[in-house]
């Protein structure tokens, strides 16, 4: 069974990162293995990682002491690394849920096209009245090979604003290139969206 790693990290997230957590264990496709990085918060937010890691074993808690002072091995691409290059995998932001079947459908609808990235839609959610106050899709299903990553960027380029809504292929992310990366805090997501696609046959 193909196995797929979920990465989280979070900063002073107490109010949300149990959401988070929740809704990454109610998947219904259960071979995964959850990383989630405390960024050095000061609140209670590494507390309830490490009392979800209790009760899941799939749950790996990680720290970091200070805020983006990362410890070695804590950072994703660490993980990536000496990952498997048959394994897949996605992020989830510590103020997002995916819903329980975001696995499943990903995982077969990039296998059956044979996909280096599958990407969904999402509800944008107001957290304070619970309401969607967007939604960002498509129509219908497009695939992205040739001329098309040209050709269509007017329909998909709000798709790369953000690293999650997406299932990498692991032999993928392990091509990519930090030269071409510049570490920034805002734009960052676009920029390794970016470079992904780029290195990508079929999205």
């Amino acid at each position: 069974m193909t196995k797929c790693i979920v990465y989280t990290y979070a900063y002073n997230a107490e109010k949300t990162i149990k959401r988070t957590i929740d809704s990454v264990l109610a998947q219904t496709y259960s071979d995964f293995i959850y990383y989630v990085v405390d960024n050095g918060s000061t609140d209670s937010t590494y507390q309830l990682i490490e009392n979800s890691a209790k009760h899941d074993s799939r749950i790996i808690p990680l720290r970091n002491e200070k805020n983006h002072i990362w410890i070695s091995g804590n950072y994703w691409f660490d993980i990536i690394y000496r990952s498997n290059p048959n394994d897949f995998f996605c992020f989830i932001d510590a103020d997002d849920a995916y819903k329980p079947d975001f696995l499943k459908k990903s995982l077969d609808f990039i296998q059956k096209n044979q996909l280096d990235i599958a990407v969904c839609g999402s509800d944008l959610i107001d957290s304070k009245t619970n309401q969607i106050q967007n939604i960002r899709k498509l129509s219908s299903n497009l695939i992205l090979e040739g001329q098309g990553f040209s050709y269509y960027f007017p329909l998909y380029h709000q798709f790369m604003r953000t690293m999650w809504a997406k299932i990498y292929r692991m032999s993928l992310l392990q091509k990519f290139d930090f030269s071409r990366v510049p570490m920034i805090y805002y734009g960052g997501d676009t920029l390794f969206a970016t470079e992904n696609f780029r290195n990508a046959s079929r999205v």
